[in-house]
């Protein structure tokens, strides 16, 4: 257990390490990243990550993430993630896979206001089981091949909220998923519960 406060970054960690029920509060002027995962199998559980800086604050190239994984064989659960958005740039994320890293799984907690709630890069044979993402323009990107998304809840952004599941890779299966917008108002943009754009996609039992 450990307790950061007022940082730009609160962890760079690589090497097989394990991050538990870790409590980081970024600085309100000068907040960017929660976690750095920069190699290794890293297994970061419980906790929560929050970022108080306004979104309107950021230049307009800043990319607030909280959780940032530049690795494959990375789990991330249970772990409580908000405020990672930069209104100027129409950025920000609370878990980004930086490339082609697989093998990601990310469970259970709440996600709560992002651009993007999870993306997963174009790494494949991942998994997004039971998260709560919520104040999102999209809720989950999956680039990659064989990834699995299951038993989520995603609750879009009554301003800015588009997407739900945008789905670009191959092979992916989304399952028990409910999707919810409240927005009525757009500005030419076209509401999509679930994007489908890859090849031989399968959806089951999802509420949109």
């Amino acid at each position: 257990w450990c307790s950061i406060l007022n940082a730009q970054m609160g962890l760079s960690v690589a090497d097989d390490t394990l991050v538990s029920n870790a409590r980081i509060a970024l600085d309100s002027s000068r907040a960017l990243i929660g976690i750095d995962v920069t190699s290794g199998e890293v297994m970061i559980t419980g906790g929560n990550i929050s970022n108080s800086r306004l979104a309107a604050s950021y230049g307009g190239g800043d990319v607030p993430v909280g959780i940032q994984i530049g690795a494959s064989k990375v789990t991330v659960s249970d772990t409580d993630i908000s405020g990672f958005y930069n209104s100027v740039g129409s950025l920000g994320s609370s878990i980004l896979v930086t490339g082609a890293f697989s093998n990601i799984a990310v469970s259970g907690g709440l996600l709560d206001t992002a651009w993007v709630g999870i993306d997963l890069g174009s790494g494949g044979e991942s998994t997004i089981t039971g998260v709560s993402v919520s104040n999102f323009q999209t809720g989950i990107m999956v680039d990659g091949a064989s990834t699995m998304v299951s038993d989520c809840m995603l609750t879009a952004s009554s301003t800015i909220g588009e997407v739900g599941i945008l789905v670009a890779g191959t092979e992916t299966l989304i399952n028990g998923c409910a999707i919810l917008s409240s927005r009525t108002i757009y500005a030419g943009e076209t509401p999509i519960g679930i994007s489908l754009n890859g090849e031989n996609a399968k959806v089951t039992g999802c509420v949109i």
